[in-house]
């Protein structure tokens, strides 16, 4: 069940998020609909939501242990901003 979109403006809209892509990764994403939701100051909306993931713990786990990537997160909205390489190379100095 959704709600119907806040305003006629929102017609992508369902529940203040709306449907962003398919990041090759993270799979399925939404980001909060600039319409009816806030935009975060920190990333300028650009932080993204997997829409099949509801737990960050098993989240990073997930990415970890099966793309061997951890997320790069929005201090401001969590959102994700990039994913890196999980555990971080080792600086070696000579």
């Amino acid at each position: 069940m959704t709600t119907p979109p806040s305003t006629p403006d929102c017609a992508l809209c369902i529940d203040g998020v709306m449907p962003a892509g398919t990041h090759p990764v993270l799979g399925p994403v939404v980001q909060p609909c600039p319409t009816c939701a806030f935009v975060c100051h920190r990333c300028t909306g650009r932080g993204v939501f997997p829409a099949t993931q509801h737990c960050l713990h098993c989240f990073v786990t997930d990415l970890a242990e099966h793309h061997g990537l951890a997320p790069l997160l929005c201090p401001g909205c969590h959102g994700v901003l990039a994913l890196i390489p999980y555990p971080p190379p080792q600086e070696v100095t000579p």
